[in-house]
């Protein structure tokens, strides 16, 4: 039995050796490596420059957010309208027709700059008003009484209230 395991070890040796170094010659050269980049530092500003500009953005949104946080938390809605009543106001800044050129040209500059700002106002107002319509809607009551009036036929009913609090109820 020896003999037998020790010819097949062989056996499977050669052919694997034959299969490697045929594997081996059919296999493409590999590639010539890449010529180093010349411009490498104008590269690596530009990057500089894209994350820079990636970072102020991330730290606009959050400041936004923020801002719209504090607001939210610390001002009524009408205090919030009052407040921003002049900066929506700015966006819709004009000057009369005897104005220079430049300052027309100013004045288109001011205004095309505030529209954003202001624009994001009137749509924080109407989400906040839309939410607290619906905060309305669940801590109000729909109505003064509990119970609807009985109709006069049905005086004589009468109407039971338990209060089911801190009791476990199941059916069995």
């Amino acid at each position: 039995m020896y003999g037998v395991a020790r010819s097949r070890f062989r056996i499977t040796r050669s052919h694997r050796r034959f299969l490697s170094t045929a594997l081996l010659h059919d296999q493409p050269p590999p590639p010539p490596p890449l010529p180093e980049p010349s411009s490498a530092g104008a590269a690596g500003a530009e990057n500089k420059s894209w994350n820079f500009l990636k970072y102020c953005l991330v730290a606009a949104l959050t400041g936004g957010a923020a801002t719209a946080g504090y607001a939210t938390y610390a001002y009524s809605l009408t205090e919030v309208e009052e407040r921003t009543k002049a900066l929506r106001t700015s966006a819709n800044y004009t000057v009369g027709d005897s104005a220079s050129g430049f300052d027309k040209f100013q004045a288109l500059l001011y205004s095309s700059a505030m529209t954003v700002p202001a624009k994001l106002f009137e749509l924080y107002l109407d989400l906040r008003h839309l939410t607290e319509e619906q905060v309305r809607d669940y801590s109000e009551p729909s109505s003064d009484k509990l119970l609807p009036d009985l109709h006069p036929l049905e005086q004589h009913v009468f109407t039971i209230v338990l209060d089911l609090s801190e009791t476990l109820v199941y059916s069995d």
